[in-house]
């Protein structure tokens, strides 16, 4: 269990992860949108650290996960990314999150979005 007071934190990669994968006491639903909001901290991080535009920051993140991730991507292949990414314009981006009210049968969650979910007392 990971106990995070109210208000604005700083996370480590270690406690970020544990916020990020906890279920206790929450739906699953909750824990997609902690995901999202961690992985929204890092993106922000990482364009304010500069670190997209920086090769050198780049091949040091790249060295220090190569052990960890397979891939077959190489360093330039990530210059490229991060080029391509650092350039990106979020402006028309958005995001949504799943959540149970999406779960009344046939129903719009988002706009432009729909699910079908099944009658949530058969299960």
């Amino acid at each position: 269990m990971v106990d995070i007071p109210a208000g604005l934190q700083h996370f480590d990669g270690d406690k970020a992860l544990k916020y990020a994968r906890s279920r206790h006491s929450t739906s699953d639903f909750d824990r997609s949108k902690r995901q999202q909001l961690a992985l929204a901290a890092l993106q922000a991080k990482m364009l304010s650290a500069k670190i997209l535009t920086s090769p050198r920051k780049i091949e040091g993140i790249y060295s220090v996960l190569s052990d960890s991730i397979k891939t077959n991507a190489s360093l330039s292949d990530m210059f490229k990314i991060a080029k391509k990414a650092a350039a990106f314009n979020r402006d028309n981006l958005s995001g949504y999150i799943l959540d149970e009210s999406c779960f009344d049968a046939l129903r719009t969650c988002h706009p432009g979005g729909l699910m079908y979910g099944p009658n949530r007392d058969l299960f």
